[in-house]
């Protein structure tokens, strides 16, 4: 009788023992696995869902370690999860909402930096430029939307095969679509109180390897709404401590580099 406290000690611990929830982890979906999100735990109770940019600094979430539940919410994103240790000691992450459908799995990956986890949730795979003597700050994040100008991740070549592509937020577009971009500026508008809708910010997310003819579509929609700039992204430099900086770039220059470029 003595030893059956110990037995129902170890079942409990072997049950519940594996990595802690604690730092940075990736939520790798189970529907897609090259689309991964991130997840920061500050501490025993509250993480960060989504936590770097260009996400706002994430969607606060709280934790019930006890009931191994997860709750994290936004003005129109959210999620009511339970979690639990696989066999592979990894946490398997389902859906309260959906009937306890498998989301994802959590694993740990305390060694990455902001700049690494930049497009783990995109079908985009942009490696932004290093931009020397660039401001670290863009202004009001509520006011800026992003464009992003590269290559697709291969899983997505052969759905849209283009060698350099556009996506809006999270949707790519044809290029030659002038529809597309004016609903996307829009949309990015009515959110804003009416006084704050003559200060929106593009900011453009482009490939470094990709030609300035990439920029097409946006220098001539962008030109004929009567912009005078684009802003770009880069990084300060390569490594851990690198971090998101920002330039503008005048539209009217863009527009004479393309002419010159199509005209050789």
């Amino acid at each position: 009788m003595r030893l059956l406290p110990v037995f129902i000690l170890f079942v409990f611990f072997s049950c519940h023992s594996g990595p802690e929830l604690n730092g940075h982890w990736h939520l790798v979906h189970d529907r897609d696995y090259e689309i991964e999100s991130t997840i920061d735990f500050l501490d025993d109770s509250t993480f960060l869902y989504q936590s770097h940019p260009p996400y706002y600094g994430g969607w606060g979430g709280y934790i019930d370690r006890q009931a191994q539940t997860m709750y994290w919410g936004g003005e129109c994103m959210m999620g009511n999860w339970r979690y639990e240790l696989s066999q592979d000691n990894h946490w398997n992450v389902y859906s309260l909402k959906d009937e306890n459908g498998l989301v994802g799995t959590l694993i740990p990956h305390p060694e990455c930096s902001g700049i690494d986890d930049l497009f783990l949730d995109s079908k985009m795979d942009i490696q932004l430029p290093v931009l020397a003597g660039s401001t670290p700050d863009i202004g009001e994040a509520s006011l800026t939307s992003y464009l992003y100008v590269g290559p697709v991740k291969p899983k997505y070549q052969e759905v849209y095969p283009a060698e350099w592509s556009i996506s809006l937020g999270d949707k790519i577009v044809k290029p030659d679509d002038q529809f597309d971009l004016t609903l996307f500026d829009e949309q990015h508008r009515v959110k804003l109180p009416e006084r704050k809708r003559g200060c929106t910010k593009k900011l453009v997310f482009l490939d470094r390897n990709a030609p300035v003819s990439a920029l097409e579509p946006l220098v001539r929609h962008y030109c004929q709404a009567g912009r005078d700039e684009l802003y770009f992204a880069g990084v300060s430099g390569r490594g851990k401590d690198a971090h998101l900086v920002y330039e503008a770039r005048s539209l009217t220059v863009l527009e004479k580099e393309l002419a010159a470029k199509f005209q050789d």
